[in-house]
């Protein structure tokens, strides 16, 4: 009976080790075909990016933006959609991809992948969209390939909680400004080599800088030499235009100085969204009075 007992324990061991070890083996190889379709796609690799699909009419597409969702169920429209594609970027262009938090399941044939992903495209003016994915594949013949791809992205939407967000680093830059504070005022702007600001005078004339090199210099410069402006602030009628990373905003400023003069001004924001916040990119002021 002792002898019997041994032998059951060390085949329930080795049949848990073996489990273990195919999980794991089976959890690298759908790492690898993930990453591969994302490669591959991006390098215009018709090819091999097919050899990371799963070939049926079942297979599906789901993509979800902050202002659109498109769906694309079939192999053959799938196939199609991409080779138009990729004749948009004839010869690949070059990524940075970041992915986090995974989590995988394996069942038998069919696994199920979650992940974030970072990606940054520079051809495409895309920096560090971030998005949640989801993928489900099948093994056929020991071979792991994609049927089904979706993601959403983490960009915000045009929603009340995002346009408060906005208004904070709006308000926060210029206060900034206001206290001379270097430090904070630079934390909000993008830092983008084109980088713009320009305003108006009431001689008809104008003012500004076109690159944030230029705007650096100037504000360590501008914010060593004087004291904080004491004028009250005030903003209202606010206006949002907001588009993936990137977010549009008009509004009335008035300033009211010590002596009680009262400066009205109509502003304008460029702000993207940068490493999981919003920052300024282009600033544009027209003087009322």
């Amino acid at each position: 009976m002792k002898n019997s007992n041994f032998h059951l324990l060390t085949f329930i061991l080795l049949f848990v080790t073996s489990q273990s070890f195919t999980q794991t083996a089976d959890e690298t190889a759908i790492k690898a075909v993930i990453e591969r379709e994302t490669e591959m796609f991006f390098a215009a690799n018709l090819e091999q990016w097919s050899a990371t699909r799963t070939p049926s009419e079942n297979i599906l597409t789901i993509g979800v933006g902050p202002d659109n969702i498109f769906i694309t169920h079939g192999w053959q429209k799938q196939l199609a959609n991409v080779t138009a594609a990729f004749k948009d970027f004839a010869g690949g262009v070059k990524i940075q991809v970041e992915r986090t938090n995974w989590n995988i399941r394996v069942s038998g044939n069919v696994a199920w992948a979650t992940y974030n992903q970072s990606l940054t495209v520079p051809q495409f003016g895309i920096k560090n969209s971030q998005t949640a994915e989801i993928r489900c594949l099948e093994k056929t013949n020991g071979r792991w390939t994609i049927s089904v791809l979706s993601y959403t992205s983490n960009l915000p939407a045009d929603t009340t909680d995002v346009q408060e967000a906005i208004k904070k680093v709006l308000r926060e830059e210029t206060q900034a400004y206001m206290d001379g504070d270097i430090a904070k005022w630079t934390s909000l702007h993008s830092h983008d080599p084109n980088e713009t600001v320009i305003w108006n005078e009431s001689n008809f004339s104008y003012g500004g800088f076109d690159s944030w090199a230029a705007m650096a210099v100037w504000a360590i410069d501008d914010f060593s030499k004087r004291g904080k402006f004491t004028d009250k602030l005030s903003y209202d009628n606010y206006k949002f235009t907001i588009r993936s990373n990137m977010a549009f905003v008009i509004y009335d400023q008035t300033s009211t100085s010590v002596d009680g003069k009262i400066t009205k001004t109509r502003e304008h924001r460029v702000l993207v969204w940068q490493d999981g916040q919003w920052k300024i990119q282009a600033v544009m002021v027209y003087f009322k009075n």
